[in-house]
């Protein structure tokens, strides 16, 4: 038997670090599930009738020669739940974390965008949510760049805590240390570039490479 919440339209909570959202309850037989990801926001019709996969692992299967996508966490709507308080149901192994959302931002922090990179979101990133910038950002490395400390990817931020000053594309920025090269890029030896004070206290350009930097 998996683990049961009551929720509401709008409740949240987290698989490790992948936040799910009730966004609508429809009854006390099915509810709607938006589940955030690192590609985008994927939406599940949640019922009492069969189990929903919404997290999976890959696992080498030596027979086909390739990986194959398994289930890691499945939901379904509980028995007995209520018009205005769904029953999530889930099952994931004993390694994966669930946590509810107040309980996981009480623990890890909640990010906010300052007014200029609320501007520079709805310019660059008009298609992406808040949930989706938040996690890039926790997901971010160190940056040695004048125009922000941390990165992820193609995207440049910005930040001082959990803190969102600042949000640029990388192409954007590139034009702008043309044509001395692009800038180098190191890590914090206070924390690995898993992200600290010492980081987000900003930066200093050391010099510049001329060779293209690949992101991973």
């Amino acid at each position: 038997m998996g683990l049961i919440l009551g929720m509401t339209q709008g409740d949240d909570f987290y698989m490790d670090d992948t936040q799910a959202v009730v966004t609508k309850i429809h009854s006390t037989k099915a509810f709607d599930l938006s589940v955030v990801t690192s590609t985008g926001i994927q939406e599940y019709k949640i019922t009492d009738q069969q189990k929903t996969t919404v997290v999976t692992r890959p696992q080498w299967n030596p027979a086909k020669g390739q990986f194959e996508d398994l289930p890691l966490v499945q939901i379904h709507c509980g028995a007995r739940g209520k018009p205005d308080l769904a029953r999530v149901v889930i099952e994931a192994p004993r390694t994966v974390d669930i946590t509810r959302g107040d309980l996981w931002r009480k623990s890890n922090g909640e990010y906010l965008l300052s007014e200029e990179a609320k501007k520079d979101k709805a310019l660059i990133f008009p298609e992406i949510s808040d949930q989706e910038i938040f996690k890039m950002a926790s997901q971010s490395a160190v940056l040695t760049h004048p125009l922000g400390n941390r990165r992820f990817g193609d995207v440049i931020f910005d930040m001082n805590g959990r803190i969102v000053n600042r949000i640029n594309a990388y192409s954007e920025v590139a034009e702008d240390t043309q044509p001395d090269g692009d800038p180098m890029y190191d890590e914090c030896l206070v924390c690995d570039g898993a992200g600290c004070l010492e980081c987000d206290e900003g930066q200093v350009i050391v010099g510049y490479t001329n060779q293209i930097h690949q992101f991973d």
